[in-house]
């Protein structure tokens, strides 16, 4: 008799999920964008291994990004986005890469243009909310301001978007779901 060759079994890409901000170890705010992403990632096919929240402390964020990437192939990161000088998230990604930070012009317009309609000045701390790496893919914020984005890391992508629930859903399933359907074997 002749053995029957068993088909080999995809191995799914793995996947971390870092939420950021003192906030959300303190308990002010539940971290329901944690769970939404581990359901939707897990919906896909992705196997997440890793989560973690971690303070808006530059050695820490820079820390947790760099197990995440160790962990997984992919890393979807929540929060830090905003206009504060609390809110790190950007300029620790750009260090990460090895580059700077810049004001995404596209963002920048739809800012100015918000000001603009409540006839109020755009506050210089405003458009720190509007930057991103330099080497980083843009991914359009079709709900606020703020631009999500992703970067390489070594053979790990990384998704970055805003801790605002309506914000992250929608840079998620707008710009990163059809860039991980390409990381999932057909089912």
């Amino acid at each position: 008799p002749v053995a029957e060759a068993v088909p080999a079994k995809s191995i799914p890409p793995r996947a971390a999920i870092v939420c950021i901000g003192d906030e959300l170890n303190r308990g002010e705010v539940i971290d329901r964008n944690a769970a939404w992403l581990g359901e939707q990632l897990s919906e896909m096919g992705f196997d997440v291994g890793w989560r973690l929240g971690v303070n808006d402390i530059e050695a820490d964020m820079t820390a947790a990004l760099r197990e995440a990437c160790d962990r997984a192939d992919v890393v979807l990161v929540s929060g830090g986005l905003g206009p504060t000088s609390a809110d790190l998230t950007v300029d620790v990604a750009a260090s990460l890469i090895g580059c700077t930070a810049e004001i995404d012009a596209a963002h920048e317009a739809r800012l100015r243009a918000r000001f603009a309609q409540r006839k109020r000045e755009v506050p210089p701390l405003a458009l720190r909310q509007v930057r991103v790496p330099v080497a980083s893919t843009v991914l359009p914020n079709p709900v606020g301001l703020a631009p999500g984005f992703a970067i390489k890391l070594g053979g790990t992508e990384l998704f970055f978007m805003p801790g605002v629930p309506a914000e992250l859903k929608g840079i998620f399933s707008t710009a990163i779901v059809p860039r991980l359907r390409t990381r999932v074997p057909a089912m």
